[in-house]
């Protein structure tokens, strides 16, 4: 994979849903929302998650060898790489799933992270060099305007607060998390600031949605934030349980 790769966007590219990146999607790859990904088959996918919510220098300890190794995590390839103005990191290593490898590109700034993943059978060169040519066509808008609420099941009225948009951490296996703050992006990472938190959560019924409030709850008092009263009351909005 090459040390340094230089982009640019032309007619070809096509904007990554829920990001600021641009790259060229080969034909009959299908966008699945509920996952975020694009998928040929079962068997040659490809993932862009781009997050505000931390940066790349702190974001790539984790891809290094040693954290690597540390972590039991096999990776046969760890190259530091460019991306245009970017620190970028490319690995390719074994996947979870017998027979397959995965490709996986990281780059970013102070500012946020993306983190570009691909799956293919592992005899599949084909497949391999489609993934590739896909990371090598990768651009970034930095100053691209994002619809925080892109993957949101609700509407939410902004013009009711003041509260700007501060950064989105999606997270697949828990929830996709949009916060709106005061100040907007420069409080993304202050923990104290006042914020208003949006989590689109994977569909569960009443008694799971109560215990999910709960666990909230016990989080934040771990922190040292202590709850005068605790009142659990029930209601709907739109027919909908709440």
């Amino acid at each position: 994979f090459p040390a340094e790769l230089k982009t640019e966007k032309t007619d070809q590219h096509s904007l990554i849903a829920g990001s600021r990146v641009y790259c060229k999607i080969p034909q009959k790859f299908i966008f699945f929302k509920e996952s975020l990904d694009y998928r040929l088959d079962e068997n040659l996918s490809f993932q862009i998650l781009e997050i505000n919510s931390s940066n790349f220098k702190e974001y790539s300890q984790y891809f290094t060898k040693k954290s690597l190794d540390e972590r039991g995590l096999k990776i046969d390839v760890v190259k530091n790489i460019k991306l245009n103005s970017y620190d970028a990191i490319y690995l390719e290593g074994p996947s979870e799933k017998q027979g397959e490898t995965k490709l996986i590109l990281l780059f970013g700034d102070e500012s946020f992270v993306v983190i570009v993943g691909g799956i293919f059978k592992t005899e599949d060169i084909n497949g391999r060099n489609t993934l590739q040519n896909i990371f090598k066509s990768i651009y970034y808008d930095k100053f691209l305007q994002l619809d925080p609420l892109e993957f949101a099941r609700f509407d939410f009225d902004l013009t009711i607060t003041n509260f700007k948009y501060a950064m989105t951490s999606p997270n697949l296996r828990v929830a996709t998390m949009i916060k709106f703050t005061e100040n907007g992006q420069s409080d993304a990472q202050n923990p104290t600031t006042n914020s208003l938190h949006f989590k689109v959560l994977f569909e569960f019924n009443e008694y799971n949605a109560e215990g999910y409030l709960e666990n909230i709850i016990s989080n934040y008092e771990k922190t040292g934030i202590k709850f005068d009263k605790k009142i659990f009351s029930k209601t709907k909005i739109n027919n909908q349980i709440a």
